[in-house]
């Protein structure tokens, strides 16, 4: 059994904090695009700590052309109807999802500036709006901060929910190594 450390790991912190140095010089195209697999990988170790795991290194649910799993959105639709993230939480995701297949699969619309895009992000602001004073101005200027700033906090916020899941056994008690090792995964 693993010993707990008294001092309090604020891996969600450490997360939006990866994610907010990593986007800092990016373009906004990557900024946006990076945005969603941050989040993807978000839900897809929740979902792991959710799931029985199996022994396969690969898991037919997540790997491969054919997995369920495989795609953000049938993530985000999943992890809602477990119960495990709020509406507003799964339309802001969704939101994210459209934002990034709207500037990865389109040579022209790759702008805050497009009535669509425009339309989404405000709606994501409204939804994610927590940040202070002091942390919005770490990010860009304008719509593009507040697309940051919102990713940042979803990126926070969907951690936060993986690190509330028990990592002991709802039947024995007995340590679940596979959701700890998950729980404490960091950003690379």
């Amino acid at each position: 059994m693993k010993k707990k450390n008294n001092k309090q790991k604020d891996i969600p912190g450490e997360w939006s904090d990866h994610f907010d140095k990593s986007i800092r010089e990016e373009s906004t195209r990557a900024k946006v695009v990076l945005s969603a697999c941050y989040l993807d990988e978000l839900l897809n170790q929740l979902l792991r700590l959710l799931l029985k795991p199996i022994d396969s290194k690969n898991d037919p649910l997540f790997d491969g052309p054919q997995a369920p799993l495989g795609s953000f959105s049938a993530k985000i639709d999943l992890v809602a109807r477990m119960g495990a993230i709020s509406e507003d939480t799964k339309r802001s995701l969704h939101l994210v999802r459209k934002i990034r297949n709207r500037f990865a699969h389109s040579l022209n619309a790759c702008d805050f500036d497009d009535p669509k895009t425009q339309a989404w992000n405000t709606e994501l602001h409204e939804l994610n709006d927590h940040a202070t004073e002091e942390r919005r101005a770490t990010f860009s200027e304008g719509v593009v901060g507040d697309y940051e700033k919102s990713v940042s906090w979803l990126i926070y916020w969907i951690k936060h929910i993986a690190q509330q899941i028990p990592t002991g056994c709802p039947h024995c008690g007995s340590e679940m190594e596979y959701r700890a090792n998950i729980k404490d995964l960091k950003p690379m």
